[in-house]
């Protein structure tokens, strides 16, 4: 596989329902309660995953054109999720999104999109699994 074939799209609504979950165990994950952490931390994956795309396949905007403008927003996310229209993510699948978007971006990201997915990815990886992953 080459790297044009590694970046790939992924959706707002996995962002949103990502942010949903993310919002839920905000301290656990973010270190911080600031609802502006979280906005900046879910908007720079979805900037990352936006930029690989318009990089490699500027000449499909079915690529990126949908994150283009794309800015988190927990409320609409919140609200958008209690009337049952995101997926419902729990840590299992928080964790293969963030993955997912890790991934999508094939080897485009900056050094602080790799620390930011790997402390989630870290931070999301419940503790036995991280025993497992060592051993």
């Amino acid at each position: 596989m080459n790297d044009i074939e590694a970046i790939f799209p992924v959706t707002r609504e996995v962002f949103d329902a990502l942010g949903v979950y993310v919002q839920c165990h905000q301290f656990r994950l973010l270190g911080t309660t600031n609802v502006n952490i979280l906005e900046q931390t879910i908007t720079q994956l979805a900037r990352m995953n936006y930029a690989a795309n318009l990089a490699f396949h500027h000449t499909e905007p079915e690529c990126w054109l949908e994150l283009e403008n794309y800015r988190y927003s927990p409320t609409r996310s919140v609200m958008i999720d209690l009337a049952n229209m995101l997926p419902h993510y729990n840590r299992a699948r928080a964790l293969e999104a963030v993955q997912l978007i890790n991934e999508s971006c094939g080897p485009l990201k900056t050094a602080d999109d790799q620390i930011l997915l790997g402390s989630l990815e870290e931070r999301l990886t419940a503790p036995k699994d991280r025993v497992g992953l060592l051993a």
